[in-house]
């Protein structure tokens, strides 16, 4: 079991773009990964 720990710390930096724009990025590989999936029915 590993075990992750978050800190919160005080700043000024507006991150508001930098979160969307990776948002944007990860929704395109989402994408990319469901356009190349095949599916196949069971029968």
């Amino acid at each position: 079991m590993k075990l992750v720990l978050t800190y919160r710390m005080n700043h000024d930096w507006d991150v508001q773009e930098l979160l969307t724009e990776y948002q944007k990025l990860l929704q395109r590989a989402i994408d990319e990964i469901w356009g190349n999936t095949e599916w196949k029915e069971k029968p």
